[in-house]
């Protein structure tokens, strides 16, 4: 997935560690692995809840 994003603009529209945290988010998901127990996760890739569902839903588009 995260090759697949080589060919879009999601590189240029965000930080690597913005993208790392996006796609760490899409893996819990799809392990079913409950992150929100820890609400501040995302706080230690500095990046908000808004990044990641953005960052997400783009990543999820190129699948």
């Amino acid at each position: 997935m995260l090759f697949c994003s080589l060919q879009s603009s999601l590189w240029l529209q965000y930080k690597p560690h913005h993208i790392a945290a996006g796609a760490a988010y899409l893996a819990s998901k799809f392990l079913k692995i409950d992150l929100t127990a820890n609400h501040n996760i995302w706080q230690e890739f500095g990046a908000t809840p808004s990044i990641i569902r953005d960052i997400s839903q783009q990543l999820m588009e190129l699948v």
